[in-house]
């Protein structure tokens, strides 16, 4: 059960700036 893209995760990896998969305009 890999799940890398929740809700909480994808902020928290975005906020770090370490979200490759964040960068859809979330910042």
């Amino acid at each position: 059960e890999q799940v890398d893209f929740e809700p909480v995760s994808a902020l928290d990896e975005t906020e770090r700036g370490d979200g490759g998969y964040g960068h859809t305009g979330v910042k």
